[in-house]
C-alpha cells in the first residue's frame, strides 16, 4: 500500500508542477503583454532544479516527496530575480532617456542597477531558510528537504540568472528584429 501511496502522489506532484508552471508563465503574460518574455522568465526554473538536485546529492539526503515539494515550491521563487531584471530592463527600454542606447547597453545597465536588489533578496531569503537547513536553533528533520531543495535551487538559479537571463533577453530581441525584416520583405 505505501508504494501505491507513494506513486499516487508522485503523480500529483508533477501535475501540480506543470500547473504551477502554466500558471507562472500565464501571470507573466499578462504583466509583461508579452508571450515571449515569460519563456525568458521562466527559462531559470530548470536551473534553480538542477540546483536542488546537486544540494541532495552534496548532502547526501534521498529526493523524498517533501523534496519534490519543496522543488515545487522553488518555481515561484526563483523567477522572482528573472521578474526584477526583465522588468527593469523593459522600464529602461520605455524611457525616453535610455532608448537611445542600443539593447545591449540597456541590458548592462538594467542587471547592473537591479544587481543589488536580486543579490539582497536571495541572500534575505537564504538566511531565513540555511538555519533550518542546518539544524541551527533546533532541528525539524522532516522540513530539511523542503527549505534544502528551495535554498539551494533559489542560490544556483540566482548565480544563473545573472548571466542566463540577460542573454535571452538578447536573443528575444534579436527574433523580434528577424521576424520585423522578413515582414517587411513580405
Amino acid at each position: 500500500g505505501e508504494a501505491e501511496r507513494t506513486g499516487e502522489a508522485m503523480g500529483g506532484i508533477i501535475a501540480a508542477f506543470l500547473i504551477a508552471l502554466l500558471s507562472i508563465y500565464f501571470i507573466i503574460i499578462f504583466l509583461f503583454k508579452s508571450f515571449s518574455q515569460p519563456l525568458i522568465i521562466i527559462a531559470i526554473i530548470p536551473f534553480g532544479l538542477l540546483g536542488a538536485l546537486i544540494a541532495f546529492a552534496i548532502h547526501g539526503i534521498p529526493l523524498s516527496l517533501f523534496g519534490l515539494i519543496g522543488m515545487l515550491g522553488l518555481t515561484g521563487v526563483v523567477v522572482n530575480d528573472s521578474v526584477i531584471i526583465v522588468d527593469f530592463i523593459n522600464k529602461l527600454a520605455r524611457n525616453p532617456k535610455t532608448n537611445q542606447q542600443n539593447i545591449k547597453q540597456l541590458i548592462a545597465q538594467g542587471v547592473k542597477e537591479r544587481l543589488r536588489a536580486v543579490l539582497l533578496t536571495t541572500l534575505t531569503t537564504l538566511a531565513g531558510l540555511f538555519p533550518t537547513i542546518y539544524g541551527l536553533g533546533g532541528d525539524i528533520g522532516i522540513l530539511v528537504p523542503t527549505v534544502m531543495a528551495m535554498g539551494y535551487g533559489l542560490l544556483f538559479a540566482t548565480g544563473l540568472t545573472l548571466f542566463i537571463t540577460p542573454s535571452l533577453y538578447m536573443i528575444d530581441g534579436d527574433v523580434k528584429m528577424l521576424v520585423q525584416q522578413i515582414k517587411k520583405k513580405i
